[in-house]
């Protein structure tokens, strides 16, 4: 009305209308553009994004995208030796994988993993050889023992998303962080900046956590 008394022709109040764009808040959405998601996580066709376990009994776990998975138990309990047996079939599933052991040298991490993905616990040369060919294009080491800030880590798993298309990654362990074992904020704060890049990259990340042994001074 205020147009029409300030004599705005008509043609321009109508493109204006037209051309008029929301002012809802970025992220507000109505239900209905979630149709399909809810659909597919209720009943899933068998080809919906992520990655399995290479065990009967888990099929029914799967590692989708945008989601960060926590592996903890007490040491020596076998988290990275079941994520590296794992990483070899995810491969098989067609994953690009970039793993940080800060705990392992990558000759003893593809030591295992040869072993695993051959199914021999004395692989041949040649056959070491073949195992690691067929790998090469799948699987990215980043070579790090110790300490290592956040910020190079994510540098690193960045420039592997960007540069090579890596969609899992694997971070051993919480506790090389730089992150003292009792700094529960600090620790806080990882997961946090995880969760919030894991989102934002459409990757699925493995964080191993070390946790006490039931019975250890101090354990809760």
């Amino acid at each position: 009305n205020e147009c029409l008394v300030d004599g705005v022709p008509k043609t321009d109040i109508a493109t204006a209308i037209k051309n008029a764009q929301s002012l809802d808040p970025e992220g507000l959405k109505r239900v209905t553009e979630f149709t399909d998601g809810v659909i597919n996580l209720l009943w899933p066709k068998g080809d919906e994004p992520g990655y399995t376990l290479p065990y009967e009994k888990t099929k029914k776990l799967r590692f989708r995208p945008g989601e960060l998975t926590i592996w903890s138990a007490a040491s020596g309990h076998g988290k990275s030796q079941m994520l590296s047996d794992a990483s070899t079939d995810w491969v098989h599933q067609g994953a690009k994988m970039c793993i940080a052991s800060l705990e392992m040298s990558p000759a003893q991490l593809l030591r295992r993993m040869v072993k695993q993905a051959g199914d021999t616990d004395r692989p041949s040369e040649p056959y070491i050889r073949l195992i690691l060919n067929w790998m090469s294009a799948h699987v990215f080491l980043y070579e790090k023992l110790g300490k290592a800030g956040l910020e190079q880590i994510l540098e690193v798993f960045d420039y592997a998303r960007g540069c090579f298309g890596c969609d899992v990654f694997i971070l051993d362990s919480l506790m090389r962080l730089s992150v003292k074992s009792d700094d529960y904020y600090g620790q806080q704060d990882v997961i946090e900046r995880l969760v919030d890049w894991v989102s934002t990259r459409e990757v699925h990340l493995h964080l191993v956590a070390h946790a006490r042994k039931a019975g250890n001074q101090g354990a809760r």
